[in-house]
């Protein structure tokens, strides 16, 4: 018995990407944000009038606890969180 697989098959395949959901935070205040990521424990700093992008896995129970200088990002896909900071 052979087994074989056909070129086109193998040159077609791409790699699988999860598809994204992008959370874009903006900090209208007059001072400084943190954002946390949990459970990675990142931490960043958006400025005032700065912009932060949070890209996390789509269709996962993601959560978010806002406090008066903090916001936490529970991120619970399979893969890390990547965040941008804009600054105005």
């Amino acid at each position: 018995m052979m087994f074989w697989q056909s070129r086109n098959s193998i040159q077609n395949r791409e790699p699988q990407i999860a598809p994204q959901l992008k959370l874009p935070i903006r900090n209208l205040t007059q001072r400084p944000i943190k954002l946390f990521i949990e459970v990675e424990c990142d931490e960043y700093e958006i400025p005032p009038g700065g912009e932060a992008v949070v890209i996390l896995e789509k269709d996962r129970p993601h959560s978010i606890d806002l406090m008066d200088d903090m916001i936490v990002v529970w991120n619970e896909g399979c893969g890390f969180a990547v965040v941008e900071i804009n600054v105005a």
